[in-house]
């Protein structure tokens, strides 16, 4: 048992002051999670550490309220173990709804037992799975196959993702299915609604709709795509490809990330020249970075900033003592290494 001696001081109507030595237990608390509503509704819920939440499926649900993942938190739902199972949201709701800089992803067990989540309906109109609408920081959804996501139907039916206005630093990584509840017969295939990759910059994953037979697609500067564990954004575009700046990681949980010397998305080959501002911030658990590119002229203001204070950066040769100064100023620990490539 802990104590901690408080000093207790009260102002009586004289204007006397009368102090009494008080003994209180201090009992060390749980970790405060930014969720509202009914999580363990949905299952098992799992308290992986004080930045993450994960529930497992365990039964059909119908909520009794949305749950709602507020500013920089994230949930994991990670699937069925004995059968495929619907979530329904509650009447006039939606199953999800992300806040701000909010990280939500959507798992199926290796797709070994399909799920479904409904947003619900009403004469007047439906409402979205997921509502991310107010998710306008570095908000990050991520549905994995053999998950679908139904928008409610009625006169005014939704999507089944409402997305940000500004998608500017939003990723959307979508390998399940999205029907809208315009589609009649919510049963059948009907269709599958990407987010947009052209109004605001949101971005999907370089292969996210495509078939093996489809043909590349062009690439325009401002362009921004998944591979790997980071987002990039297209700054310039060539013949031969162009060149990227790394955005973000796609989900802040990572422990080790690798910035390459060049990616490719569809027909092109681009390279890696710069590090965006606030590109890992608060990523609390990154203790390694790999930095394969020798052309990186600039990183931006906090892309750094909240990693792991050991840290351990490795970069090519030649560039140990260019690079180390350049990330110093850009946010890095000053107990982080940075190393020469083995």
């Amino acid at each position: 048992m802990f104590y901690k001696m408080l000093r207790a001081v009260k102002m009586t109507t004289t204007g006397l002051v009368v102090s009494a030595l008080l003994f209180t237990s201090v009992i060390p608390a749980a970790p405060a999670y930014g969720f509202t509503g009914p999580v363990s509704e949905l299952g098992d819920v799992q308290y992986d550490d004080a930045l993450s939440l994960k529930v497992r499926l365990k039964d059909n649900v119908t909520l009794s309220a949305p749950i709602v993942i507020e500013a920089n938190e994230t949930l994991e739902v990670l699937g069925a173990e004995t059968g495929s199972f619907t979530v329904t949201a509650a009447p006039g709701q939606s199953v999800f709804i992300m806040k701000d800089n909010a990280v939500l992803t959507i798992g199926s067990m290796d797709g070994a037992y399909p799920s479904s989540f409904r947003g619900s309906s009403t004469a007047e109109k439906g409402y979205p799975a997921i509502d991310a609408s107010d998710a306008n920081g570095q908000g990050d959804l991520t549905i994995d196959k053999n998950i679908v996501l139904y928008g409610g139907n009625g006169a005014l039916p939704a999507e089944a993702v409402r997305y940000p206005s500004s998608q500017i630093l939003f990723v959307a990584h979508i390998a399940g299915e999205l029907k809208s509840g315009k589609d009649p017969d919510p049963g059948n295939q009907g269709s599958t609604v990407l987010p947009p990759s052209d109004s605001g910059g949101g971005e999907v994953s370089p292969d996210a709709g495509k078939s093996s037979d489809d043909t590349a697609s062009s690439v325009a500067a401002g362009d921004r795509f998944i591979c790997g564990r980071l987002v990039y954004k297209v700054t310039s575009i060539s013949a031969a490809g162009g060149f990227v700046t790394v955005i973000k990681s796609k989900k802040k949980t990572y422990r080790s990330v690798t910035i390459p010397a060049a990616v490719s998305c569809q027909s092109g080959k681009y390279k890696v020249k710069a590090i965006s501002k606030n590109a890992f911030r608060k990523n609390r658990n990154l203790r390694r970075i790999t930095v394969k590119s020798r052309s990186i002229k600039k990183a931006g203001k906090n892309a750094f900033r909240g990693i792991k204070r050991n840290a351990v950066v490795r970069v090519p040769k030649g560039k140990v003592r260019v690079y180390k100064k350049m990330f110093r100023k850009a946010g890095m620990p000053k107990n982080a290494k940075t190393l020469k490539l083995k």
